[in-house]
């Protein structure tokens, strides 16, 4: 495999005529670091600027994902998002969010769901940008919309759709052995447009690092290389707009270990293969939009350990079809409704056999607009079917959006709901120690807030309350501790307040933070030391600062990330990690010659060499820099 990617990497380079950084994101290199306010469609499947919305909503475009360098939803999620990630070094992401785990945010790809029915997340270190335009992140339950696994907030990934003829070029270098080039064409004609892109990833990752006796080690065993393509076609004909968009990764990881117990040799390979169609039909004054996808998904995992080393290799199956029709009610209000019918499967040495399930829903949302007032009901009803049983979840949810005064861009936004998780393939199944009678995880939850949405300045402030029940937990079933199970055991609380501003000094100039407190503790088991003590592994405070400059072709772009001090045991205040603020900074330069542009920029990460980790034993990297290089067609 290792030969494949070394060719597609030097493919990659020569074809500049048709690449891009990332591929879809033709616009990077741009005249203005603002942009457009967006409509959203994350709170109602029915669209609405996020003002107008009745939870918190943040968009995140090419303007962000330029200003912070990303190059994977973890990236940009970690840097401009009120989500906090979770990155174990350089290797696995996932999303904490408002005191939930892992498995508690959606992940949406165009509506549909994205992680697989055995684990119930998705990597995101995995997802390179190319493959999208932008993305909204929805703070709160998203069940009532979308179903299982929006419990704590979703994100919701716009596919790249390309369009406009044009193609770029980019390499990236940067230490320990980073390399990074991507290519891609958009091209249109008429009612049809599309996108082909490319893109090539390796790293040694072999950084050094303290441990908590203070001695200097380096990284072993940290390689990693990957690469991911993608397409999609769109067009119009007569009343019908078609669709198609696929996309393959495929990464081979050699997997350091912790801090604690170092390399044991291991290595991981992943594969993803996605395929998702759409029509959207014009019927009078209402619109049918009929979709579906089929995702497979391979994971092989390789430990050489003479004694209780393992090779094993694991394959998921998701596929998932949905009708909504949206159609005007009388003049003040849009409904959508629809049903959903899916499938999903997985086969792994691991679990106790080959395993599969049927998925049903239909939904019913609505926004209605009745002078200053904006109401948004929505409900969801779900069933999961396997061969013995079934299990079932309603998902109701009631928001509002008020603008108290006319031509003040003041809105007073509310939203209670709730939000479940259905139990995965791995807590069910798991062989020798799987819960086949696990019921799902339920939360309820109401937050309200203000936002206002000036030309100049955008600020707004956000309070929950949520509280889960059913929380699935491994817990050990026997006194020496060597056997574990999957119980509903845990319940918790979350209370946070989210505030977030964004200021146009002048038409070069933006600043902004981001601030998250949160206060979610065990309510499990009142005779427990962890009773009423705040969970393991996430800050109190999240806070995100960021400065956005332009000086004629060069740009300056600043951002921070602090998380406060993280527990790593329920109820035990002595063990902690450390708090930690990272800072970024890129240098960027724009030039024009004839039908092409350029951009060339260099990035300095954890500017201020601190030595920290987010998840404990597995330390993040210290100071190194990047340099990108952008080529375009006009």
């Amino acid at each position: 495999m290792i030969a494949r990617l070394r060719a597609l990497h030097w493919a990659l380079l020569v074809l500049f005529v048709f690449s891009g950084y990332p591929a879809a994101s033709f616009g990077q290199i741009a005249d203005s670091v603002f942009a457009l306010k967006e409509i959203t469609v994350s709170a109602s499947r029915i669209g609405v600027p996020a003002s107008r919305a009745p939870q918190r909503i943040t968009v995140l475009g090419q303007a962000e994902i330029a200003a912070t360098g990303s190059r994977t939803v973890a990236d940009i999620l970690s840097a401009r998002s009120g989500f906090f990630i979770r990155q174990y070094g350089q290797g696995l992401a996932t999303v904490s969010h408002r005191g939930g785990a892992a498995g508690h945010t959606q992940v949406l790809i165009d509506g549909m769901r994205l992680s697989d029915a055995q684990a119930g997340q998705f990597d995101l270190s995995l997802l390179p940008l190319h493959l999208f335009d932008s993305m909204e992140v929805l703070h709160g339950p998203s069940s009532s919309v979308y179903g299982a696994d929006g419990m704590s907030g979703a994100v919701y990934l716009r596919g790249a759709r390309g369009g406009g003829g044009r193609a770029s070029v980019a390499t990236e270098v940067g230490a320990w052995g980073e390399l990074l080039t991507s290519a891609g064409w958009a091209f249109g004609k008429g009612s049809v447009s599309g996108l082909v892109s490319g893109e090539y990833r390796r790293s040694k990752g072999d950084f050094p690092y303290q441990t908590e006796a203070g001695e200097e080690m380096r990284r072993e065993n940290s390689d990693r290389e990957g690469w991911s393509v993608m397409g999609t076609l769109q067009g119009r004909t007569g009343r019908h707009t078609l669709r198609g968009a696929f996309f393959h990764i495929d990464w081979q990881r050699h997997l350091p270990g912790s801090s604690v117990f170092g390399p044991q040799g291991e290595q991981q390979w992943d594969t993803h293969s996605r395929l998702w169609l759409e029509d959207a039909v014009s019927l009078g004054s209402g619109a049918l939009v009929l979709r579906g996808f089929m995702h497979r998904g391979k994971l092989r995992y390789l430990n050489p350990h003479p004694v209780w080393g393992q090779d094993v290799t694991g394959r998921t199956t998701t596929s998932r079809l949905e009708a909504a029709y949206r159609l005007p009610a009388g003049t003040h209000l849009d409904v959508s409704v629809g049903a959903t019918a899916g499938y999903g499967a997985a086969d792994n040495p691991s679990l106790e056999s080959s395993v599969s399930e049927f998925r049903s829903g239909a939904f019913v949302s609505a926004a209605g607009a009745y002078g200053r007032w904006r109401i948004y009901p929505a409900v969801r009803f779900d069933t999961y079917r396997e061969s013995d049983r079934t299990l079932s979840a309603l998902s109701p949810r009631l928001g509002i959006n008020v603008q108290p005064v006319d031509r003040f861009p003041l809105f007073v936004k509310a939203n209670v709901g709730g939000g479940f998780r259905v139990p995965t393939f791995n807590d069910r199944f798991w062989a020798g120690v799987g819960n086949p009678d696990l019921k799902p995880e339920r939360l309820y939850s109401a937050d309200a807030g203000l936002q206002v949405d000036g030309r100049a300045v955008q600020f707004e402030v956000s309070a929950y309350a949520a509280r889960y029940s059913n929380r699935i937990i491994w817990t050990p079933d026997d006194e020496d501790g060597f056997v574990w199970s999957p119980k509903n055991l845990a319940k918790t609380r979350a209370l946070g307040i989210e505030t977030s501003i964004s200021a146009r000094v002048n038409e070069e100039l933006t600043v902004g933070a981001l601030h998250t407190w949160m206060h979610a503790v065990d309510r499990s088991d009142s005779s427990s030391p962890a009773y009423n003590e705040r969970l393991p592994f996430l800050p109190a405070h999240l806070v995100k600062p960021y400065v956005s400059a332009k000086f004629g072709r060069v740009s300056v772009d600043l951002h921070g990330r602090f998380m406060d001090r993280r527990f790593t045991t329920p109820g035990d205040k002595e063990n902690s990690l450390d708090p930690a603020f990272v800072v970024g900074a890129q240098v960027g330069f724009v030039w024009n010659a004839g039908p092409f542009s350029g951009r060339l920029s260099t990035m300095v990460e954890n500017a201020f060499d601190e030595q920290y980790t987010i998840v404990g034993g597995f330390p993040m990297p210290p100071r190194h820099a990047r340099l990108r290089l952008v080529l375009q067609t006009r």
